[in-house]
């Protein structure tokens, strides 16, 4: 186990290197490209849809990696869970629009949350089977599809920006990533899908638990976009998810590939306890040995990074 976990970690990384590498330039340019009030924007509408949607998480790919045997009906179920859940979702945020642009005083706001609305419902089609390639720590495809959605995502984001010089980038971009990512995931895993509802009283009694910690670390990490939205306006709320965004790249995408591999590693030793805690202790231990340097050093370069990547208009995001 201890070798395919290290090829996970290596297919894992070089994704994500490809992927924080795509994410800076892709940054660093729609920073030039764009306006700190359009970035605002676009934070404000995309905040308030992580809010809803991590409310509405089912965390069913979670539970389909602890399932000691997953069946075809399992997957059928998820999809149909997962599909029902995006519609939903999708069309309260599109009915939400219009109450959300009256009360932050921006019209703009009301086609923004639309788009964002109907993208929701493109992720209800997302192939629950690509969860079997975590499952059994076999992670070359997923290197294949989180790189070809980063990519579609920066070369559409970027074509409008250069075109339109639009907030209307940072939406296509992100819509782009999402369609690209569902035709992969069918192309690398086929899957025909059926609407199958059998298994779903199982499947919750495990994801619960995980969309009440979604709720409460969305919550968390995301509430403060809101208020500075409202009380402080788009452009502070611009310099401000640019700044978050930058600061957390080098930890989150270094501890990222190492972290996925751990809970279905994890899950494997499950019935061992002692095994797990010493597992458990090992693996905190690794990833803030390495977040912990690279959050200082993200810190130390705040200022040159911003002033000779984007310019002086952003020195407020350091």
């Amino acid at each position: 186990m201890k070798d395919k976990l290290a090829k996970g970690v290596l297919w894992l990384g070089a994704a994500k290197v490809v992927i924080n590498l795509l994410a800076l330039i892709s940054t660093l340019l729609l920073a030039r490209l764009l306006t700190p009030e359009d970035f605002g924007l676009v934070a404000l509408a995309t905040t308030m849809l992580t809010i809803v949607s991590s409310v509405t998480e089912l965390s069913l790919a979670s539970a389909l990696i602890h399932h000691k045997d997953p069946t075809d009906a399992h997957f059928h179920t998820a999809w149909t869970l997962n599909l029902s859940r995006a519609v939903i979702v999708g069309i309260f945020f599109c009915a939400a629009a219009p109450i959300a642009a009256t009360f932050y005083h921006e019209p703009r706001l009301l086609n923004l949350m639309l788009a964002l609305g109907a993208s929701v419902m493109i992720t209800g089609f997302n192939n629950p089977k690509t969860v079997m390639l975590t499952r059994n720590l076999v992670f070359w495809q997923e290197f294949a599809m989180t790189v070809s959605q980063k990519l579609a995502g920066f070369i559409v984001g970027i074509s409008i920006a250069i075109l339109y010089k639009s907030y209307w980038a940072l939406v296509g971009g992100a819509i782009a990533s999402q369609m690209v990512g569902i035709i992969v995931s069918y192309v690398i895993i086929p899957f025909r899908p059926k609407f199958v509802f059998i298994h779903a009283r199982e499947l919750f009694s495990f994801s619960i638990w995980l969309t009440l910690a979604q709720i409460i670390n969305t919550l968390n990490y995301k509430f403060d976009y809101l208020l500075i939205g409202y009380y402080l306006g788009r452009p502070a709320l611009g310099y401000y998810s640019v700044g978050d965004n930058l600061a957390v790249m080098p930890t989150r995408e270094i501890t990222g590939p190492i972290e996925k591999t751990f809970f279905p590693a994890f899950t494997h030793i499950a019935n061992d306890k002692e095994r797990l805690k010493t597992a458990y202790r090992a693996a905190q231990t690794l990833v803030s040995t390495i977040a912990l340097p690279a959050g200082i050093g993200c810190a130390l370069i705040a200022h040159p990074l911003v002033l000779l990547s984007m310019e002086a208009k952003w020195l407020p995001a350091v």
